[in-house]
């Protein structure tokens, strides 16, 4: 008995001292078996001849065991005036202080969302997949928003999953409340230091109004109110959002285009001169002609025309004319060809151009504003196929006929429906 006794604790004492290690795959960590952290496959996945898909995407190398981890508020940042270092670089100097969630929504916008919502060929730049990520180890709050976009784009791709829609909806709301309290402190501190953080998470918010699960396209103008349990919430329609962070690029310009934000703006300097351009200007000292001319010109008369007009301020009708004039500035742009920047991004970009007078008789329900509402419902459609914008420009249309009501207005709307909802003649006979 007391060499059987003796047996498990001599060889407990033979047993070899190990240090823990946080900093091994996941694939190990499953197993719960000590990972050596050998890259770019460990010795365990190589054994069982599985993929070591976490050191795939974050080679993270192994720390001294004397040293003690910095802090992340300190990590400092490359010179925007130089080539900007990875992710995985910056990464590997952090403190682990990412969970399994955290890596894996990390991974899925460094591959899949920053490429498919935030990509070169929607921006015009790579840099959310690239400089935005490595700026927002040094913001929680913007790597946070980062995570709740990827947890979004997850509620998307297991539409046929409820179980996993429903898992990854709360892991995005998290994150987005998580980014929410630490952003709005920030954004009562502006700085050069942190500018550049603060317009991404403002570009971000708005992407998250857009790709959020049940979002309707009838948000972007009207008000909509939703019951959380024994209480009724009233939302902000997403241009106050859109607006917002315009605003917000604005009062860091000084800054941001000096940083890394600046090349966020690049692509825009090329056409947004006659966006300064305010009050009634002729079309054809912005725009050459383009064939929704003619339709545009018809929705015109509506406050050109008496007695269309006679319920309209002096005001109203200026403001009519140049939300017109950046609807047909927008229809321009993304017809052109070789544009840096997608026709996608231009389109959304078009609530940030209208003047404050046109918000303002949207809420009112003038009728007139509502119109060119509807016009801007073409402009969706035409961009309908991202995912986060399908089914945005119906719903929208459709507050807009309900507001208004009557065949007047709706006559007035006929192009604008033939082309959403299709056939002319269909829309007429409606």
């Amino acid at each position: 008995m007391r060499m059987a006794d003796a047996g498990p604790i001599s060889l407990r004492a033979m047993r070899r001292r190990h240090f823990k290690t946080r900093t091994g795959c996941l694939q190990c960590k499953e197993r719960k078996i000590k990972c050596d952290e050998d890259k770019p496959s460990c010795y365990n996945c190589r054994r069982h001849r599985v993929s070591c898909s976490f050191l795939k995407y974050i080679p993270l190398p192994t720390r001294p065991r004397t040293c003690q981890p910095t802090s992340i508020q300190h990590t400092r940042l490359p010179d925007p005036t130089n080539t900007p270092a990875s992710p995985v670089k910056i990464l590997s100097s952090l403190p682990l202080q990412f969970s399994a969630v955290d890596l894996e929504l990390l991974h899925f916008y460094t591959t899949e969302t920053s490429l498919s919502i935030l990509g070169n060929h929607m921006t015009g730049t790579p840099i959310w997949r690239t400089t935005i990520v490595t700026l927002s180890f040094k913001h929680p709050f913007l790597l946070h928003q980062l995570f709740s976009l990827a947890a979004l784009h997850l509620v998307n791709l297991h539409a046929s999953n409820p179980v996993l829609q429903e898992k990854y909806t709360r892991i995005a709301e998290i994150y987005h409340m998580k980014s929410l309290l630490a952003f709005r402190p920030e954004l009562q501190n502006l700085s050069k230091e942190n500018s550049d953080a603060c317009c991404a998470c403002s570009a971000l918010l708005g992407f998250h109004a857009w790709t959020k699960p049940g979002a309707k396209g009838a948000n972007l103008f009207f008000v909509s109110k939703s019951i959380d349990g024994n209480t009724l919430e009233e939302r902000v329609p997403w241009y106050k959002l859109q607006r917002g962070g315009n605003e917000v690029l604005w009062s860091a310009f000084q800054w941001v285009d000096k940083g890394y934000f600046a090349e966020v703006i690049r692509p825009w300097r090329t056409v947004a001169v006659p966006l300064m351009i305010h009050g009634p200007v002729a079309k054809s000292s912005l725009f050459s002609p383009i064939p929704e001319d003619p339709h545009l010109d018809a929705i015109a008369e509506s406050w050109t025309v008496p007695p269309c007009n006679s319920q309209l301020r002096y005001n109203d009708i200026l403001a009519l004319n140049e939300t017109l004039h950046t609807l047909r500035y927008v229809f321009a742009l993304t017809s052109r060809p070789n544009l840096e920047i997608c026709p996608g991004i231009v389109t959304l970009s078009w609530t940030t151009l209208i003047p404050k007078r046109f918000c303002e008789m949207v809420e009112e329900r003038i009728p007139q504003a509502l119109l060119l509402v509807a016009v801007y419902c073409v402009l969706l459609k035409r961009i309908e196929q991202f995912w986060w914008i399908m089914g945005k420009a119906e719903d929208l249309l459709n507050a807009v006929k309900v507001t208004l009501g009557g065949t007047v207005w709706k006559a007035a709307m006929a192009w604008c429906i033939g082309e959403v909802e299709g056939g002319m003649m269909e829309a007429l006979s409606r």
